[in-house]
């Protein structure tokens, strides 16, 4: 089948894609490539949990939620991630009781990639809405110390909910602007 009289209009209207991207990827791809691209970036996203590792494994996650009629699969390359295929997670009691966040793999794989030893001390400079300091928080243990902050009072008000959701309560949290240096003196 061949391609629309304007395949620019067609990828940038169609697709909402601004003209300018629409170009270069027909410039570079043509545009049976650059129609796959569009497709892929308005397909939804897959919903993606973590398990809060200090209440539950991802394999007890994903048996528990299982109980409760949601089916997941492991994420391809986050350790403690779960994809949703089917089911309401957030209405089970796992969601209840804090036993995982909604995090996409991408966001899972900054804490995984951090990796901080148990006991660590860790900065989490911009952490708001408080997914990877939660992990980043599980990772360090009771005995560690996390210093998370973000810039603006109602981002603090958001990582304190995700934190206090997740059972965390070991984070130290600061108003700070991270432009301006670290919210502490040397360590």
């Amino acid at each position: 089948m061949p391609g629309p009289a304007d395949p620019m209009g067609y990828l940038s209207t169609t697709w909402s894609h601004p003209a300018w991207l629409a170009a270069r990827w027909l410039g570079r791809y043509g545009f049976d490539a650059a129609l796959e691209w569009v497709r892929f970036n308005n397909a939804p996203a897959p919903v993606t949990l973590r398990a809060n590792t200090r209440l539950a494994s991802r394999d007890e996650l994903a048996g528990r939620l299982e109980r409760e009629g949601v089916q997941t699969r492991p994420c391809a390359y986050a350790p403690d991630g779960l994809v949703v295929e089917s089911g309401r997670p957030f209405s089970t009691s796992s969601a209840l009781g804090g036993e995982f966040l909604a995090q996409d793999e991408a966001s899972q794989l900054v804490g995984a990639f951090a990796a901080p030893p148990l006991g660590g001390r860790v900065a989490d400079l911009c952490a708001a809405p408080g997914g990877k300091t939660a992990q980043l928080a599980a990772a360090v243990g009771e005995g560690g110390l996390l210093v998370a902050g973000d810039l603006r009072s109602r981002r603090i008000r958001l990582l304190r909910r995700t934190l206090r959701a997740a059972r965390i309560t070991s984070a130290h949290i600061v108003v700070h602007d991270a432009a301006h240096g670290a919210p502490f003196g040397p360590v």
